[in-house]
């Protein structure tokens, strides 16, 4: 895990000042996995703003959303809420009818635009070939899209905190 931020939980953590019946504790608990498995996905592959297929997620990107909004409802430490809701805001960098090939920002992948990877004039020439490259302005036609849902996940996981709160005050 990143961090190990879901491993070891602070020993001083509060508890929600009420008892979930099983059904609800499951609920909870299958949050965490998807969670948790999305998190590993992202340890993986790690991901900036690239834009990637949604079959690539470790599940379905509705339940992951809704996973994420139980997980940090039930959240205390505000640290670790800041971490999930950042992770959770890469949700948004997946979509529909991608394909396997990710659309980067550049046009290129990163490692072929790195200074420590290529030669001065190997860097030059990918750069120039970046400008002209068509998932470049494929990018640019899917991130409106991608910044609504930004906002979109904004509210639905400042809501969640918002609860999570409320429960420790």
């Amino acid at each position: 895990m990143i961090l190990g931020l879901f491993k070891k939980k602070p020993p001083n953590r509060k508890t929600t000042p009420f008892h979930l019946s099983d059904a609800d504790a499951e609920m909870v608990r299958v949050a965490k996995a998807a969670v948790d498995a999305y998190d590993e996905y992202l340890e993986r592959n790690p991901i900036g703003f690239e834009i990637r297929d949604v079959a690539m997620l470790p599940g379905p990107k509705n339940a992951l959303v809704n996973a994420f909004r139980i997980e940090l409802m039930f959240e205390h430490d505000e640290r670790v809420r800041e971490f999930l809701s950042e992770i959770g805001m890469k949700l948004a960098l997946f979509r529909e009818g991608i394909g396997e090939k990710e659309i980067s920002p550049t046009g290129l992948p990163i490692d072929q635009l790195d200074p420590r990877n290529l030669p001065e004039d190997k860097l030059v020439d990918g750069i120039l070939a970046a400008e002209s490259h068509p998932d470049r302005s494929r990018h640019a036609e899917l991130m409106p899209a991608v910044r609504a849902e930004w906002h979109e996940l904004a509210g639905l996981f400042d809501k969640s905190i918002t609860i999570a709160k409320a429960m420790t005050a």
